[in-house]
């Protein structure tokens, strides 16, 4: 089987595009998961590193989703067009050399979940959805500070 090629435009993603495509040394061409031409190219193996950081977010779970469609919720990765899910789960299996873990349902990890984030969410969501101008949440003026 010919060796096959992915492109920052997969995952439509400035960060890939911008930084992390560039320093794998890319060639050019057509790719052959999303079918962007002219674009910069790299073996999905080669990606594995930073999958596999992403992919500790998540664990196992039998009322969970494909890895794919976390990836493609929280971190808008694999939204070209052409990225349907069976076609991001083709080459997310090839990035991490697993073609069975892309089968799989998962969870966020319950080792990740941020309670700042979630705060930040709360008061995000008030401050569009709720009392707009008078907030039931106490804003912690310390990390504002910082800030």
């Amino acid at each position: 089987m010919p060796k096959r090629f992915c492109c920052p435009e997969c995952f439509d993603d400035r960060s890939l595009r911008d930084q992390l495509f560039p320093s794998l040394n890319p060639e050019h061409g057509t790719c052959d998961f999303c079918g962007t031409a002219d674009t910069q190219l790299v073996e999905p193996s080669k990606l594995i590193d930073y999958f596999e950081l992403l992919v500790n977010v998540y664990e196992p779970s039998d009322v969970g989703k494909s890895l794919v469609e976390w990836m493609k919720e929280d971190w808008q990765l694999f939204s070209h067009r052409s990225m349907d899910i069976a076609h991001a789960k083709e080459l997310l299996g090839e990035i991490l050399n697993d073609g069975e873990i892309v089968r799989r349902s998962f969870a966020p990890s319950a080792s990740y979940i941020s309670e700042g984030l979630a705060k930040w969410d709360k008061l995000r969501d008030e401050m569009m959805y709720g009392n707009r101008w008078f907030l039931d949440v106490v804003i912690d003026q310390d990390r504002l500070e910082e800030l």
